[in-house]
């Protein structure tokens, strides 16, 4: 039992010496600030020894952690360089924040690492927070070939279902070391927590008009697929179901889709159960009125670049986008995010 509060202990120092290292203007320095870091020890301390059994950290307390100095120099630079670019400027604090709470740490993390890859690989051609006429913004714009192209980054993770789950068996592990319990999504399941997030950018609410994606030029979605417990592979039946779904350019009869929706992974049965079920349901007479323009949304999307964490897995071009984009843009954009950063563990 007191190999689990040195273990602990000896991660809290390992941590605040490598903060030491850094500048005193230091990004990660300022979000793992001296009274963050003494509030973790006085808090590991003061608890039991079986309650240190699995105890969570901030994230990027862990990251820290498992970094050496040098790379933790790169994620700075990283994050300095997006920020110096983002809009508005007083998003700094709250973006630091957010890569300590552990619900939006990966977030934080991938768009830090999406963004800096861009910025890095052509400064002038990029516009960060890019403006949307409905009012929304798109995460980046930037000119290839003389050709404008909007990217958004969303991400999946644990769900709160498997965050559940995850804590009982942590809670169970206090008192049954041994204790394990084994989950793992569905085929039903990893396609339809991919739609959610896609819909989620294409038609916030429900409503198509609430889209994070350009009407006017390619837009090219960014998702990265943590791992974690319960998390969707990016190489599962599943979600290359899903990818295939999205792009396909029939789906069958549109009135029959509405009266009469499969209990499958397809598009237009989930679709109908997501709107009318589902979380801010829309009411029958709103989704009928909807329906269509939500379903012929996914045209919005010219493309998809999947990650499996910061590691490209696969690209997908949409045949059937309003604005389509060519196999040779596509390979350019692969190359700008081929390699992963340095300070991904």
């Amino acid at each position: 039992m007191g190999d689990i509060k040195a273990y602990n202990t000896n991660m809290i120092d390992d941590v605040r010496s490598k903060l030491a290292t850094l500048p005193q203007g230091s990004r990660v320095r300022c979000a793992l600030s001296d009274q963050e870091i003494e509030k973790i020890s006085r808090a590991v301390e003061s608890e039991r020894i079986e309650d240190l059994r699995g105890r969570s950290y901030p994230p990027l307390f862990v990251l820290v952690h498992k970094l050496d100095v040098s790379q933790i120099n790169d994620l700075d630079s990283d994050i300095e360089l997006v920020l110096s670019r983002t809009k508005p400027r007083d998003a700094g604090p709250l973006l630091l924040k957010q890569l300590l709470e552990d619900r939006k740490y990966r977030a934080g993390i991938f768009e830090i690492y999406a963004k800096s890859q861009l910025l890095k690989a052509d400064e002038t051609s990029v516009e960060l927070d890019s403006p949307l006429p409905n009012g929304c913004n798109a995460d980046m714009r930037l000119s290839l070939g003389g050709r404008e192209f909007y990217l958004e980054c969303t991400i999946l993770s644990e769900s709160n279902e498997d965050r559940k789950r995850l804590e009982e068996l942590i809670e169970a592990k206090k008192s049954n070391p041994s204790a394990s319990q084994s989950w793992m999504g569905s085929f039903l399941y990893d396609a339809i927590r991919l739609y959610y997030k896609v819909y989620d950018k294409l038609a916030r609410n429900w409503n198509p008009k609430k889209s994070q994606l350009s009407d006017a030029h390619p837009s090219v979605l960014v998702i990265s697929l943590f791992v974690g417990n319960g998390s969707v592979s990016a190489e599962s039946p599943g979600t290359r179901f899903a990818l295939e779904t999205l792009f396909s350019e029939s789906l069958g009869n549109p009135e029959e889709e509405q009266s009469q929706p499969p209990e499958n992974a397809s598009l237009r049965g989930w679709l109908h159960d997501a709107c009318i079920h589902g979380r801010n349901p829309l009411t029958e007479n709103e989704y009928k009125t909807r329906y269509l323009d939500l379903l012929s949304s996914r045209k919005k999307i010219s493309g998809i670049l999947l990650f499996q964490d910061c590691e490209l897995k696969e690209s997908r071009v949409n045949y059937s986008a309003n604005h389509r984009i060519t196999h040779g843009e596509m390979a350019r954009l692969e190359e700008l995010f081929a390699s992963s950063p340095r300070w991904w563990p």
